[in-house]
């Protein structure tokens, strides 16, 4: 029954990847992308936090400490104010009684740390309380009895460290980058969780340093490792700062830093910085970024001061006008840069999505409610939620937008008809072949001996096609080695005594089953053994020959993924048991010329139909 399934993958999957040919404009034409306002988050006044610990339970989203300016602005010199409080909102509650709920209070104020969402709570590592010195301390949030806030300290960071990048997966909490007391740091620790009892000191962050960058747990080829994106490195009193367009990916399992693509998405040529964003793992090897400051804009400011410093000095050496007047153009840009229009800073209002296998970036959706800087986003109950953040630099949002991305099928009538179609013919073929037969035993086991040999061998080959064989293999081939393919090799050694000894024995023998001679040679027990450990390992993997292709199913046709499971093994059950083995076998043969003409089809559409393939030629 997997064959069936894999065969009508193989039909319309053909058909659908010549309309995505056709298809452009849009890097993932599968998905929409939807926003909904929640109630905002307001602190000490109208306005948000930015820079705050945020995690998820449940659905209960959990947002604690952050800083604003409540009283002077910040263009105007006015002191940045740090907060202690402990916000929940649940995500069940209707729009009418859903609102922001004061739970409780962090030992002390604290924002620019890591908040990370733990099973049963949120834990809030490090950061600062008047953004000059580093904490170290690190907390679990957690419901207690009568579903109280409860506190527990965890162990304290190594050293204290403030605007990193940090994550939960895999069993570890893992912080990097950032800075500790004011200066660049490039250590990396992870703490087990839960249990752990002391930081582990891992491998530091190659090339430049990181300040505010982003980091995620997510699964490669290999398994959960630690992705960390953007940030920025701070300009001195002899070099510019930039802002970061790549990142790192750290393996647990190697123990090794390795270099992430360049910030690119997909038909672009510019790359992106994701510094001041926040990351959410996605599926099971998507990463989804949102917000962050606009590259060029941002370094212009952090390397300013350093410009006007330069500047200044040759226009005391050399003494022109056309100086004096850089200089006065620089102090200018740098006395205004606070007061521009939101519009004229352009954070980053796309997601920007990776995927960990191909190592490549795609920007998907774009909106006002998603340009924020130093905002966090959570996954809570289905959602990625965006809270408050930056909406230029110095000011608050109080916006809370949870942002939905589904599934958007575009199957069309053909392919549905080909479905359709396949399905029905596959009925007809052991209606057919029920109608031929004699209605014996010999008849419905062996074919009535009318199977002629080329359809044998067709069907044995087309039974060792699984979903394993054609989408497992493959795709863990590209994913890491072709460390599986010695094993597929096995088949072609195996099949000259099967061929030449196995074969003939049976035939000699008259029997219907391998079983049927294990009764005549030993005793009927072994036969039933025999034959209930093979019904056992075939039950167990069917249960994944079916489920690989009807994911694949259910994302091309929006077809509920247990409908796709249950109407494959109801028509391979009622073909099969119709028509016999000779169903089973010309189904195969037919199932068999179809999967090989994919995969031909398949290999031809990556040559000609891929930059730097045959595609090349014909521009």
């Amino acid at each position: 029954m997997n064959k069936l399934l894999l065969t009508l993958l193989t039909l319309c999957l053909a058909l659908t990847m010549q309309a995505q040919a056709r298809h452009g404009g849009n890097d993932n034409p599968f998905n929409t992308v939807s926003y909904r306002p929640l109630p905002p988050l307001c602190v000490n006044g109208q306005q948000g936090v930015s820079a705050a610990f945020a995690g998820s339970t449940g659905s209960k989203l959990l947002v604690a400490g952050g800083c604003n300016f409540p009283g002077t602005p910040a263009a105007d010199g006015g002191d940045k104010q740090f907060y202690a409080d402990i916000y929940e909102l649940n995500l069940h509650h209707t729009a009418g009684t859903m609102q922001w709920r004061k739970i409780g209070c962090l030992p002390q104020p604290a924002a620019y740390g890591v908040g990370v969402s733990v099973p049963h709570g949120m834990v809030c590592v490090g950061g600062t309380s008047n953004g000059k010195q580093s904490l170290a301390k690190s907390y679990y949030l957690k419901s207690g009895h009568n579903h109280q806030l409860v506190i527990e300290a965890l162990p304290a960071l190594p050293q204290p460290l403030d605007n990193m990048a940090g994550a939960y997966g895999g069993g570890y909490i893992y912080v990097a980058g950032g800075l500790s007391n004011g200066s660049p740091s490039q250590a990396a620790y992870r703490l087990r969780f839960p249990g752990g009892k002391q930081w582990e000191r891992l491998p530091d962050l190659p090339g430049a340093a990181r300040v505010q960058p982003v980091g995620v747990v997510q699964n490669s080829a290999t398994g959960p490792c630690f992705y960390l994106a953007g940030g920025f490195a701070p300009a001195t009193d002899t070099q510019r700062g930039m802002a970061h367009t790549d990142g790192w990916c750290y393996n647990p399992a190697t123990h090794q830093w390795t270099r992430m693509a360049p910030i690119v998405p997909h038909g672009r040529t510019e790359a992106v910085t994701l510094a001041g964003a926040a990351g959410v793992p996605s599926g099971c090897a998507h990463i989804v970024f949102a917000g962050g400051v606009n590259k060029q804009r941002f370094e212009a400011a952090i390397n300013r001061p350093l410009l006007i410093k330069q500047a200044r000095i040759d226009a005391q050496r050399y003494g022109t006008q056309a100086m004096h007047a850089y200089v006065a153009r620089l102090e200018l840009e740098k006395a205004t840069y606070m007061r521009q229009p939101e519009a004229w800073y352009a954070f980053n209002d796309e997601l920007i999505i990776y995927h960990t296998i191909t190592n490549t970036w795609v920007a998907e959706s774009r909106s006002p409610l998603l340009a924020r800087a130093g905002a966090a986003l959570v996954a809570c109950d289905g959602e990625w939620v965006v809270v408050d953040g930056e909406s230029k630099p110095g000011i608050r949002s109080a916006a809370v937008t949870a942002v939905k991305m589904d599934v958007r099928p575009t199957f069309g009538w053909l392919n549905w008809t080909v479905l359709v179609a396949y399905l029905v013919g596959m009925v007809l073929l052991g209606y057919y072949f029920m109608k031929r037969g004699e209605g014996n035993a010999d008849d419905f086991f062996k074919g009535g001996g009318r199977i002629p040999w080329w359809a044998a061998g067709i069907s044995i080959y087309a039974t060792m096609l699984s979903a394993i064989t054609y989408m497992a293999y493959p795709a863990k081939a590209y994913a890491t080695d072709w460390t599986y393919y010695p094993m597929l090799v096995t088949i072609l050694l195996v099949s000259f005594p099967v061929i030449k000894y196995y074969l003939p024995f049976f035939r000699r023998l008259n029997v219907t089953s391998a079983y049927e001679y294990l009764e005549r040679r030993f005793n009927a027990p072994t036969r039933l053994l025999a034959s209930a450990l093979f019904i056992i390992f075939m039950v167990v993997r069917m249960a994944l020959v079916l489920y690989l292709p009807s994911l694949a199913l259910t994302a091309v046709t929006g077809i509920d993924l247990y409908i796709c499971i249950v109407l494959m093994a109801l028509v391979t059950i009622v073909y099969c048991t119709m028509g016999g083995v000779e169903a089973v076998v010309w189904g195969d043969v037919v199932q068999g010329f179809i999967l090989v003409g994919g995969a031909l089809f398949a290999a031809g559409y990556l040559v000609w139909g891929t930059d730097g393939g045959q595609a090349v030629s014909g521009r």
